[in-house]
């Protein structure tokens, strides 16, 4: 089974996939929450792909998608490590009005082998972003 130029996997022992959106500090958006600084307009977001105990599964490809026309990935269709994880970075997020807050809903999706069009796992996050003063209002 293989998609393009990625790797055969078996897809049998894929269970989960966990979304996870952190800022480039490294630091998780519990909230989902990013505030628009004038400097960084960047996020992390991370895919954990597990088998049915829980465990990491490398080298299985994840698609991330952005709905909005804010922001892009920097990369996409990235292979999960030994860990689990692959990660991805949303860059250049500009809204037209940082004063309010804007949503940005965000997916991660195990490719299909079989069928590109249905995802074997996906998970999503609806992200919030506006400067400091949208989120005081």
């Amino acid at each position: 089974m293989q998609v393009g130029n990625l790797f055969a996997i078996n897809t049998t022992s894929i269970s989960s996939l966990e979304l996870i959106l952190k800022d480039e500090d490294n630091t998780l958006l519990d909230d989902n929450t990013f505030i628009l600084d004038g400097e960084s307009n960047t996020i992390i977001t991370e895919a954990i792909v597990k088998d049915a105990e829980g465990n990491p599964v490398e080298g299985i490809p994840v698609s991330f998608t952005n709905t909005s026309s804010y922001g892009t990935f920097a990369n996409n269709d990235i292979l999960s490590g030994p860990d689990g994880i692959a990660s991805n970075t949303l860059q250049n997020i500009e809204i037209e009005n940082p004063s309010t807050i804007t949503d940005i809903e965000i997916t991660a999706s195990i490719i299909n082998p079989s069928d590109e069009n249905t995802p074997l796992a996906s998970n999503n996050k609806t992200l919030s972003i506006g400067n400091q003063i949208a989120f005081v209002i």
